[in-house]
């Protein structure tokens, strides 16, 4: 999605189900974490507004990055200071450019993760990018009932063509009874330590009047359950 004002309205709703969760590890910053990294940032309101506000005097600088020049442009303007900028960077970017090597403290990412396609090489660039001891909390779907409702339309002919395939989610998870599981196992395979790792189901209800201000931009997200994990590196990494 490339539209920013319409991801905020959206967002709003998303951003309510993991506010507790946020809450808990913003708490446990002991100011250690002084380079913080977002990934899809989006337009950068939750990025400015749920994290940026709770740790902003424990920290020396915050970046958000996402893959859309417009989401990019829209932060800078809006929520950008001296502390907190937004960059334009792809997390499957083949080359990661050098001022982002292990230059990060602790890295978030919320609702973003579901839209990369090569998970290896997603994750080999988050650990490329923090500092050896430091962590992340990431949030994404587990099991999505929108997953299987996108593939069934995008199946048909008639709906594929206004649907780019790009644009699809990517829950490798969809058909895990433990997912859990399965993402520890992976985690470690790129070299990375989970210390928790766990599925946690969410509702998501969106009121009609903010459906029918989408018009043709239309949009629903029901994401039932998603992981949430926190990642520390051993120092010998």
């Amino acid at each position: 999605m490339n539209n920013p004002k319409l991801y905020e309205n959206v967002g709003k709703i998303l951003s309510d189900g993991v506010e507790t969760i946020l809450k808990k590890y913003l708490s446990s910053f002991n100011g250690s974490e002084r380079k913080i990294l977002d990934i899809g940032s989006g337009p950068g309101s939750f990025t400015y507004k749920s994290i940026y506000l709770n740790i902003k005097d424990k920290i020396d600088e915050m970046i958000g990055i996402d893959q859309s020049h417009n989401m990019v442009m829209h932060s800078n303007k809006y929520y950008a200071n001296d502390k907190l900028s937004f960059k334009q960077l792809n997390i499957e970017a083949n080359d990661i450019p050098v001022e982002f090597l292990e230059q990060f403290d602790y890295v978030f990412s919320f609702w973003a993760l579901h839209f990369v396609k090569d998970y290896e090489k997603a994750f080999s660039n988050i650990l490329k990018m923090m500092r050896s001891g430091g962590g992340a909390l990431l949030v994404f779907p587990a099991q999505c009932v929108l997953y299987v409702v996108y593939n069934t339309v995008w199946s048909k002919p008639c709906w594929a063509k206004f649907i780019p395939k790009e644009h699809l989610m990517n829950v490798p998870y969809q058909n895990c009874d433990r997912p859990e599981i399965m993402l520890k196992q992976f985690l470690k395979t790129v070299g990375l330590k989970p210390e928790v790792c766990e599925v946690r189901s969410f509702r998501f209800t969106i009121p009609i009047a903010l459906i029918k201000s989408m018009s043709n931009h239309f949009m629903i997200f029901s994401i039932y359950s998603c992981f949430r994990f926190a990642n520390r590196i051993h120092s010998s990494v």
